[in-house]
């Protein structure tokens, strides 16, 4: 459990599984966490685990100035050809918490077929392909409201066709 700067208690419960090829431990709040200092206690079979309690600050929550997106695939392909950007963000589990969300939408209607891959701590790789030339915008949220620069336009041209040209 967790109690927090009110003095209340905020319910976790502890997730274990693999990762990068290791044991990784992670408390997961069952509620959303204001700011504060949160005295954290573990126990197992009512007894506390060695190293408990112990006392975490939750600092405010992602802000939207210091998501940084970067890469060329913000502003222009060719369609029918992978693109990408990237984003940079302080917390690796920002995508799969639900934090960030990224949507491409264009004149056809929404891209459904966005990739986003954890490439190093806080760094994540967006890959799609745009279907048909047009105009599109990429959306990058973070909470529900669009980080620093978003939505970005994006221009989908006609991907070059050498085999139309002739000497």
């Amino acid at each position: 459990e967790a109690t927090g700067p009110d003095g209340q208690g905020a319910p976790a419960f502890v997730h274990s599984g693999t990762g990068g090829g290791g044991r990784s431990t992670v408390l997961v709040p069952t509620a959303q966490l204001g700011t504060g200092s949160y005295r954290v206690v573990c126990t197992w079979h009512g007894e506390c685990i060695p190293g408990f309690p112990k006392t975490y600050d939750v600092v405010e929550n992602v802000s939207l100035k210091t998501v940084k997106v970067t890469g060329r695939g913000l502003s222009e392909t060719a369609a029918l050809k992978e693109s990408s950007f990237t984003i940079q963000a302080w917390d690796v589990g920002l995508f799969s918490r639900g934090v960030l969300k990224v949507h491409i939408d264009g004149e056809q209607g929404r891209l459904n077929r966005t990739v986003t891959e954890l490439q190093g701590r806080g760094t994540y790789l967006v890959s799609y392909i745009a279907p048909v030339p047009g105009d599109y915008q990429i959306h990058v949220l973070s909470q529900g409201k669009h980080v620093l620069g978003s939505p970005f336009a994006l221009a989908v041209t006609m991907p070059p066709q050498p085999q139309l040209c002739t000497a």
